[in-house]
Order: structure tokens, then C-alpha cells, then sequence
């Protein structure tokens, strides 16, 4: 099956919504009406749009229907000869896995980092989630760092939207 693959815009909103909503992975988003996380895509997909520092990618099939997508933060860090991207989002509709989309993701973010000069690209992902659980990363040659530890820090006013 032929994808795709464009920045996302505003445009993408309501489609957006209706795929954070299948996936339902994440419980803040289960609480907001449809119009209200209508209405917050719009505003981020406004600030990736804005932003050099961030690409955000989605997916369509041949009639236009939004599949999936991707966004990479491109940050600077003075120790390392480029840019590292990160990729924080790579979500997919359940019905469009194993089709090869999430490979297609992941070849366009290698692309732009070339072309932007990255050091590497780097993702946190949960040991629970499907794509951990059949490797989907280390198939496509992506390394998982052993001796690392992942911390947050919950800002105070976002702190009640969060689990």
C-alpha cells in the first residue's frame, strides 16, 4: 500500500483526534471531548508548524485518510557534533500496523536528520508497548542503551493533567 508522508497541518486535526482516541493510550486525552482535543492539536500542529526546531509528519493512504504520525525535536547539545533528534511521538492506527508505515516513519526522520546534520536519534519507548514487545526498533537498527535511567520532572500547573 502506497503512504504519504507530509507535515502536518491543522487541517489534520480532527483526523489527529480520532487516532490518539483508537489508540487509547493516553488516559488525559480519554477525558477531553473530541471538539476540545480538536481544538488543542490545532494549536500544537500551529506551534510544530512554527517551530524550527521540530518536524511533524503524518501519514496518509491514496483516498487521504490520515494513518499515522511522527514528531522529531531536533535539540543542541554543546558536546555533540550535531544535532540529536528526538523522537517523542510515532503513533499509528492499530488497523495500519505491519504494513510497513512505522519503517516509512522512521526512514523519513533518518532523511531529515541527515539533511539537518544529526548526530544521532534517540527515543524513550515503553517496555509494555507492541512495538517494544516485537522489536520493532531493533529490527530496524535502532540500539537500546542499557545503563540509562529516564526521569521526568512534572511542572506544578501540568501536574493535574497527567497520571
Amino acid at each position: 500500500m502506497p503512504y504519504l508522508f507530509r507535515p502536518g497541518t491543522q487541517d489534520d486535526a480532527p483526523q489527529l483526534a480520532a487516532l490518539l482516541k483508537a489508540i487509547g493510550w493516553f488516559v488525559a486525552l480519554e477525558e477531553l471531548s473530541l471538539p476540545d482535543l480538536e481544538a488543542l492539536l490545532r494549536n500544537q500542529i500551529k506551534a510544530v508548524i512554527e517551530s524550527s526546531g521540530t518536524t511533524g509528519l503524518v501519514a496518509t493512504d491514496e483516498s487521504g485518510n490520515l494513518l499515522g504520525y511522527c514528531n522529531v525535536h531536533w535539540l543542541i547539545d554543546l558536546f555533540m557534533p550535531g544535532p540529536e533528534g528526538y523522537l517523542s511521538e510515532l503513533f499509528i492506527l492499530p488497523s495500519a500496523r505491519g504494513k510497513g508505515l512505522g519503517k516509512g516513519f522512521l526512514e523519513q526522520i533518518i532523511s531529515e536528520g541527515k539533511r539537518r546534520g544529526a548526530y544521532r536519534l534517540s527515543l524513550l519507548n515503553s517496555k509494555n508497548r507492541e512495538s517494544y514487545e516485537r522489536a520493532f526498533y531493533e529490527k530496524n537498527g535502532w540500539v537500546e542503551r542499557e545503563h540509562m535511567a529516564n526521569f521526568i520532572y512534572l511542572i506544578e500547573q501540568a501536574r493535574e493533567n497527567v497520571d
